[in-house]
């Protein structure tokens, strides 16, 4: 214990009790740590933690692979995203327990107690009767240790295998060993055998900077907003299309991620109409800081350049009618084809930070600052989008977002002129994934309905308003795979 706390590393606290099982005072100590919240995304594969009281834990995207569990308290714990294959879960309370896609391939969850547990998302099916049949049974298995857990003499065992490492935060020091022999401890209830819970694997995605901490983590895609630049990001080789419309216009995306925690953009909003602009470009966003890694927020940043289309041309001479007194004709914008002033083809330059925070399971919330400036026409333009969602029901939120533009020029025609307005958009958006047997992790199927006043979902469009602020209804459709 001295080099555990020592070295004060949660791989040495995996490595202290994930190939061995060590005596009573040791254990102590070992859920003292736990219950003080330093095994958020640890390895505690193979670990001996029979009996213990770990009711509120945070064991979040934990690996416990084939993890001895009988009889442990794990009421109210917080098991989200945790790998649990193969781990013996008999006897355990899990009351209150957060279970939401975790991995419970093969788990013993004889005589388990399963009241009010969160089990959306996991890959595993149980049953009313299996449920019953667990509350029951552990009114006879389960108690709960008292401070002086009666211990079994330890006996020497085979050399033990090496730990298994899943992210490591502070690698062994040099020359360490891992024990050639280790101790044991009898489980202070029987463990009593059972009939595997038959599952499938989820299909998975790396979601990491260079690689995945375990295959078996499944990478879910986060969204925020109506707009493109949200504080979500695409899992590392997931393709996210996108597609919106409504009488304003279409707006389509495609995200594509390159690396856990960086995305590439590419994006078209055509307005109809001859007054607002059109726009297609690309970008790029990196995420710095992650909420689900342990981070109090989940900060981001992102660069986008687009060419605008020629009814830009209006906004350019604050004339809500120079497109058609010029006689210019409306074409879809490509980046490839260049700029040109007289026909307002232009150049946007946008940076934008988006920071979102997880209130709660069902609540976020976001705010994301934009800058823009316009090549050639001395144009600058910032401001931001604050926003939330809610889960009203199981795979139903709702959205609202506001707005404010910080341009001297305004950000809307009001009569023939550019004023200000305040952008906003409302609606719900319903992940459809279950309904057509998705599995967590594997492909997503996302719908939006909702009602706006802004051009379009770029980061230049998302601080603009319509002409004349005239408010509008829109569907999005969101696909991951």
């Amino acid at each position: 214990m001295k080099r555990l706390l020592e070295w004060g590393s949660i791989p040495l606290l995996a490595l202290t009790i994930g190939s061995w099982q060590a005596p009573a005072q040791a254990l102590d100590s070992v859920q003292f740590l736990l219950n003080e919240g330093f095994c958020q995304a640890c390895t505690l594969s193979n670990s001996d933690l029979s009996g213990l009281d770990l009711s509120d834990v945070k064991l979040n995207h934990a690996i416990l692979i084939n993890a001895n569990l009988s009889g442990t308290n794990l009421s109210g714990a917080d098991l989200s995203g945790a790998n649990l294959s193969g781990a013996n879960l008999s006897g355990a309370d899990l009351t209150n327990a957060n279970l939401t896609n975790a991995n419970l391939d093969q788990v013993n969850l004889t005589g388990a107690r399963l009241n009010n547990t969160n089990l959306a998302g996991a890959n595993v099916q149980i049953t009313a009767n299996a449920q019953a049949e667990a509350q029951s049974s552990l009114a006879s298995q389960y108690n709960p240790p008292a401070e002086s857990t009666d211990i079994s003499p330890i006996s020497p065992i085979a050399q033990a295998p090496p730990p298994i490492y899943g992210r490591v935060l502070n690698p062994p020091k040099s020359g360490y060993q891992p024990p050639t022999e280790v101790a044991t401890r009898s489980p202070s209830l029987p463990t009593p055998s059972a009939t595997p819970i038959p599952t499938e694997l989820p299909a998975v995605a790396d979601n990491s900077i260079g690689g995945a901490d375990d295959p078996s983590q499944a990478a879910a895609l986060t969204t925020d907003g109506i707009g493109i630049i949200d504080g979500g990001t695409v899992p590392k080789g997931r393709v996210l299309v996108s597609l919106n419309g409504g009488p304003q216009g279409i707006q389509s995306t495609v995200r594509y991620g390159i690396l856990g925690d960086l995305e590439a953009i590419g994006y078209l909003d055509y307005s109809f109409g001859v007054v607002d602009e059109s726009e297609q470009g690309f970008g790029l966003k990196y995420r710095f800081l992650d909420q689900a890694k342990g981070k109090p927020l989940t900060i981001s940043a992102a660069v986008n350049v687009g060419l605008t289309g020629e009814t830009f041309i209006n906004y350019a001479t604050n004339n809500r009618n120079e497109f058609r007194q010029r006689g210019l004709d409306k074409a879809v914008p490509t980046i490839f084809q260049g700029t040109d002033n007289n026909a307002g083809n232009n150049l946007i330059y946008s940076v934008s930070l988006p920071v979102h925070y997880q209130a709660s399971d069902r609540l976020n919330l976001w705010v994301t600052p934009t800058f823009s400036y316009v090549q050639d026409r001395d144009i600058a333009v910032g401001g931001f989008n604050f926003g939330g969602s809610y889960e009203v029901v199981d795979n139903l939120k709702f959205i609202a977002e506001v707005g404010a533009s910080f341009a001297g020029r305004g950000n809307a025609f009001l009569n023939n002129t550019l004023g200000d307005a305040i952008p906003w958009n409302v609606g719900f958006r319903y992940d459809s994934s279950t309904l057509f047997g998705f599995t967590p992790g594997s492909k997503q199927l996302i719908f939006d309905l909702y009602a706006t006043n802004r051009v379009g979902t770029s980061p230049w469009n998302q601080l603009r308003v319509r002409d004349q602020d005239e408010p509008t209804v829109g569907v999005g459709v969101h696909l991951l795979w």
